[in-house]
């Protein structure tokens, strides 16, 4: 089992590196990547415990960074770099007070917009995170007694404040990525498209696009993609000679999806279908 799209508690996830771990080597992976949100930190702490358990399984690093390309908010996959390239902790850092800047904006529309008056103890909490994003604001309504899920949560109170302003600028996360010898995949392109209400030939044309400054891959396989999806982000890989990758975008406890889970239809790709792993020399 391979999965190349994973979260942990350093970012939104809910799994520390251990459990997140345990249940790889549970389901049998051989090959992962933490890709824990504008944050490499989850990396560091995985290579350490990779150290101390001795487990035979590959590891790849990773980030996804919260970007934006030519007003169009995105997610950009970072593979393989160097964790201790300057331009990369320079990309972390920039993140991170982005990330910041977004919560304090987010818990002012909640009490300005909604009404929502959080204690101030746990707004602390989040404050303290070294990166926090909308399913840990959902969690800490949760737990203030507001009815919902994750996603639901999200929806009803924060989708409606615009976050443009703290996403870092697609080309300065290709140039990071690629500088520290990585590489760029578009993650879960499915949500792009029901954002703006694309279709699959403006998918095929912003990628195009993003190309041009250095993307090299396209998650083709996620635990959100339909048959239909895989089928038509294959094709778009196919024709700008992009690279494949995937992964399940697990988040532990805060969504569905189960580590190794590529798909929406139960199918796992096999190794030389994520032919970003040639690249990347695994």
């Amino acid at each position: 089992m391979i999965d190349l799209h994973l979260h942990t508690e350093f970012s939104d996830g809910t799994d520390s590196c251990r459990e997140l771990l345990d249940k790889l080597l549970a389901a049998g992976c051989g090959l992962f990547s933490v890709t824990d949100h504008d944050y490499t930190g989850g990396n560091f702490a995985m290579l350490e415990e990779l150290r101390l358990s001795g487990a035979l399984v590959k590891f790849i690093t990773g980030i996804e960074v919260s970007a934006v390309f030519e007003g169009t908010e995105l997610h950009l996959l970072g593979y393989g770099f160097d964790l201790n390239n300057p331009g990369i902790k320079a990309l972390v850092e920039d993140g991170s007070r982005k990330r910041h800047q977004k919560l304090l904006a987010i818990f002012g529309h909640l009490e300005n917009t909604h009404k929502i008056f959080l204690p101030e103890a746990d707004k602390a909490s989040l404050k303290k995170r070294a990166v926090v994003g909308k399913p840990n604001v959902a969690a800490l309504l949760t737990k203030n007694g507001y009815p919902g899920t994750v996603g639901e949560l999200i929806k009803r109170y924060m989708e409606d404040i615009d976050t443009v302003r703290f996403k870092t600028d697609a080309r300065l996360v290709t140039e990071a990525v690629n500088s520290a010898g990585g590489l760029v995949s578009f993650a879960h392109p499915i949500e792009v498209m029901k954002e703006y209400g694309w279709d699959y030939k403006k998918i095929n044309g912003f990628a195009k696009k993003l190309k041009d400054i250095g993307l090299s891959a396209i998650e083709v396989y996620h635990s959100s993609h339909g048959e239909r999806d895989v089928r038509a982000y294959g094709a778009i890989a196919e024709r700008l000679g992009l690279l494949v990758s995937g992964g399940s975008d697990y988040h532990g406890a805060l969504k569905k999806a189960r580590p190794g889970q590529l798909t929406a239809y139960g199918y796992s790709p096999k190794e030389s279908e994520l032919t970003v792993l040639k690249r990347l020399n695994v």
